[in-house]
């Protein structure tokens, strides 16, 4: 493969089989606890930690296929297709610096694969919220789990300060 053959790519091949990867990986898991749960499924838990809405299994795991994978992609062409539509709106740096014409597809680029490495935090962040949601059925009644669930959003919470200050690191300010 040529450079230019390589630059033409909007995505590069490690970040797309990353982001496909995350969401195999997150239904797979999905699908796998599935059994684990009973047929009527806690949702959602509002105050006193007590559930107050409810799914059928089958329901709760099309539900949660749909947003381990739906929402992943559409977060993944968002980010990255959204600098390419509307570069006026798009909030970094020296915008016109970055996307101007010789360092614009570069810059895309960058955009479309980082936008893929969102994906799959979404992918995966899903996967551990279903977690949680195995884990409180282990209990009667189901009991979400805080401590887990607070390290699960914790977590996600890193994970986006590190994407956020990757993509201010790769468009720093020229001052």
């Amino acid at each position: 493969m040529t450079v230019a053959s390589h630059a033409s790519r909007p995505v590069s091949p490690l970040a797309l089989v990353a982001l496909i990867l995350a969401i195999v990986a997150a239904g797979a898991f999905v699908v796998g606890t599935a059994g684990q749960l009973p047929e009527q499924v806690a949702s959602h838990w509002g105050f006193g930690n007590r559930p107050d809405s409810w799914m059928t299994r089958d329901g709760y795991v099309r539900y949660m296929l749909v947003f381990a994978g739906g929402f992943s992609v559409v977060v993944a062409l968002l980010a990255g297709a959204l600098p390419r539509l509307l570069p006026s709106q798009t909030n970094i740096p020296n915008r016109d610096h970055w996307l101007a014409p010789p360092r614009r597809e570069a810059s895309l680029r960058f955009f479309a694969n980082h936008a893929c490495w969102l994906g799959c935090l979404v992918a995966l962040t899903v996967a551990a919220i279903h977690y949680t949601v195995v884990v409180a059925h282990r209990f009667r009644p189901p009991t979400l789990p805080l401590a887990i669930f607070l390290a699960v959003i914790a977590l996600f919470l890193v994970g986006m300060v590190a994407w956020i200050a990757t993509l201010y690191r790769r468009f720093r300010s020229l001052d």
